[in-house]
């Protein structure tokens, strides 16, 4: 049985083997092969406003057609926590096509190149999927594993996720001159100490798999694997570590710089508080989160997996990135596909 929700607002639904559909909210509809098209990049005006029709999908099965239309709201809250449209299947295709139409959502098309494929194949690459490995001195503390295993990893190729800082993965000390950060509380000793940052946040995966409280989820041995994921922990900087939170990676309109030269962006788009990373670093955190959500039957919206499509082509695997990846993987026993193209 898979469980499929979207992170954000709790919905959950359970799903047998030959019912499942892909990982990443059905952007491919039942044949594998329908168009679809997203909406805008910015979400609607007004908390919670839903502004029309999500998509229209027409697909072929069984010898006859289906339209499947689906409403969400463009940036969903797990802080809302209510019940969004589901999905709502027409027996007619041309009602679907006519609600399309009378629908005014600025629709935002794909990047060219690859990504169309890649939403048509997701579906059958998350089955493909491998189980993690859990090496000796392996816990359900993810803290521990990340010291333990990673130091090596991001000690020999660097990485911090907010400024670019170099950071002593093993000290935990951040140099923040060298990259320019300017704290907004100088006197936090977190401004210059590294966290391990979830960048797909753990506080989703419990919504979205419904284990209840943190020590009931830690009892649930998919949310251990999903929380102590390495390729889902990366080095950053304490104080923006806390400010990220489990808000949205997004794109935020402007350049509006609080932190110095750090390229880290907050600002509040539509009443809801998102965060835009630096552009040198918007397509890995975009190949961790495809990654993830394959790997664990996560479902978020299909609007910020078309963002993060945008972000993996603008930003394309650098060496440093795919020899992490390939160090995570002699540890794990599996690659992340999105970065070694494995997939």
């Amino acid at each position: 049985m898979w469980r499929r929700a979207c992170p954000l607002s709790g919905r959950q639904v359970s799903q047998g083997p030959t019912e499942r559909q892909s990982h990443l909210g059905n952007p491919v509809g039942h044949s594998g092969h329908c168009p679809q098209q997203p909406m805008a990049a910015a979400p609607p005006e007004g908390r919670g406003e839903r502004k029309g029709l999500r998509y229209c999908q027409l697909c072929g099965g069984l010898g006859s057609s289906l339209a499947t239309a689906r409403r969400r709201t463009a940036l969903p809250s797990h802080q809302r926590r209510r019940t969004t449209m589901g999905w709502y299947r027409l027996a007619v295709p041309g009602l679907c096509v006519l609600l399309a139409a009378c629908s005014h959502v600025n629709q935002r098309e794909l990047p060219p190149g690859p990504q169309r494929d890649e939403l048509a194949t997701m579906s059958a690459g998350a089955a493909d999927m491998e189980a993690p490995v859990r090496p000796r001195g392996w816990t359900k503390d993810y803290l521990k594993n990340a010291d333990r295993f990673l130091a090596d990893v991001y000690e020999a190729h660097p990485f911090e996720v907010f400024c670019g800082c170099e950071v002593d993965v093993r000290t935990k000390v951040i140099d923040l001159d060298r990259c320019g950060f300017e704290p907004q509380n100088p006197s936090s000793a977190t401004n210059t100490r590294m966290q391990w940052e979830h960048v797909f946040p753990k506080s989703w995966v419990a919504a979205a798999m419904g284990c209840g409280t943190r020590t009931e989820c830690l009892r649930d041995q998919q949310y251990v694997d999903a929380e102590t994921d390495l390729y889902n922990l990366v080095p950053g900087i304490g104080s923006l570590n806390a400010t990220r939170g489990d808000r949205w990676l997004w794109e935020i309109p402007g350049e509006e710089r609080r932190y110095g030269r750090c390229d880290f962006e907050r600002a509040t788009v539509a009443g809801e508080t998102v965060i835009e990373p630096p552009d040198a670093h918007k397509g890995n955190v975009a190949r961790i989160i495809l990654y993830y959500i394959e790997q664990y039957g996560l479902d978020i919206d299909d609007q910020a997996i078309a963002l993060y499509l945008e972000w993996h082509a603008a930003d394309p695997v650098d060496a440093d990135e795919f020899q992490r990846a390939e160090m995570i993987r002699s540890i794990v026993g599996h690659a992340n596909p999105w970065v070694t193209g494995d997939r």
